[in-house]
């Protein structure tokens, strides 16, 4: 790969990290939401499975990260 495309790779690279840090931040505060309501109140297996989709979006996003990371580095 030649130089001009290695940093176009880099530069694509840390949005996605932002993206990955705002996801994870959505997803805390969603979890610490859920976490102060009261029992009566405990949330719906729809806003579990909202945590749950979001949760492996986060990751899939961090092994996309990674990936292109390793070949950047190559």
């Amino acid at each position: 790969m030649n130089n001009a495309r290695r940093e176009r790779l880099i530069n694509v690279i840390a949005p996605l990290e932002e993206l990955k840090d705002e996801l994870e931040s959505i997803k805390n505060d969603e979890q610490k939401s859920q976490d102060n309501l009261p029992y009566c109140l405990k949330p719906s297996s729809r806003i579990e499975a909202f945590v749950v989709s979001l949760d492996s979006c986060i990751s899939e996003l961090g092994d996309i990260i990674e990936e292109l990371d390793e070949i950047v580095s190559r």
